[in-house]
């Protein structure tokens, strides 16, 4: 699949259900503790820029928490269109649904579908974390493809990683490590706290932090250890790599509100432009 560099590169910086089906919000199980997640009802939306001309628009909206017979999930839904003399040249139509666990962040299953210059393809990933590997299946025009990837215990997929970091306690010169699978590549991503800023968006004014980000293609070999699968062997593709960098906001709420990046078209950026909350009980 060929991915244009803003989209899965940057946008995927703005940016991550085991074996059974698409969770519902019904389940027969006893009701389990109430997970605390204070990102519910978040929406985001972002202007992505290639070469200083409006490409694209995205929107992240995170819902509430739920339950399936897995346990407590938040879905997390992205769009990405394409606009003006970009959806001339390259149209693109893209969505992707994530159900995350609020506890870990970690991704139980991420849905991805993708109409980019005439083409359509889907990646449906089911993470099982314990076992070490995810199950995909991929779609296309005429065929479907089932398979197994090795992945490594904290691997994420292109939303659920944002949601860690957000977490985590931010101050100069700390790093961040995540791994990131949707199906396609695995891909290692290194973040470095690199400055404080005051950064104007057209969301307004904010104090932030700013991020080095490098993001490299690495491959999975599956390993064992004493006859059970253990995590699996990472290594690196050198020729692989995006860099740049991220904004977020320097308060508890950690929102995301830029990213600059290398694209196959030029100079990309992403944007915020409008950010909201619903009240989530």
């Amino acid at each position: 699949m060929q991915q244009t560099g803003l989209t899965y590169g940057g946008l995927a910086l703005l940016v991550v259900l085991l074996v059974a089906p698409r969770p519902s919000q019904a389940s027969e199980q006893a009701p389990e503790k109430r997970v605390q997640f204070k990102w519910a009802g978040e929406k985001f939306f972002f202007s992505l820029r290639v070469n200083d001309a409006e490409a694209m628009r995205a929107s992240i909206k995170t819902g509430e928490r739920r339950r399936s017979n897995q346990g407590v999930y938040i879905p997390v839904a992205l769009q990405v269109s394409s606009l003006g003399f970009f959806h001339e040249v390259y149209p693109v139509d893209d969505r992707a649904d994530t159900f995350m666990n609020p506890t870990t962040f970690h991704p139980y299953r991420s849905e991805k579908y993708f109409r980019e210059a005439g083409e359509k393809r889907a990646y449906l990933v089911d993470y099982l974390q314990d076992a070490f590997h995810a199950r995909v299946e991929k779609r296309e025009t005429d065929k479907v493809h089932k398979f197994k990837k090795p992945i490594p215990e904290t691997t994420h997929d292109m939303i659920t990683w944002l949601y860690e970091l957000r977490s985590r306690e931010i101050a100069l010169d700390k790093t961040f490590k995540f791994y990131v699978y949707d199906g396609w590549k695995i891909s290692r991503v290194h973040m470095s706290v690199v400055g404080k800023e005051d950064l104007y968006t057209p969301a307004g004014w904010f104090k932030a932090w700013k991020f080095k980000f490098v993001r490299k293609i690495v491959d999975s070999k599956p390993q064992k250890k004493n006859g059970e699968l253990v995590s699996p062997n990472m290594k690196l593709k050198e020729s692989n790599e995006h860099d740049g960098h991220f904004w977020l906001s320097r308060d508890e709420n950690h929102l995301p509100l830029r990213v600059t990046i290398g694209t196959s078209f030029g100079s990309g950026e992403a944007i915020l432009m409008k950010y909201n909350r619903d009240h989530v009980e």
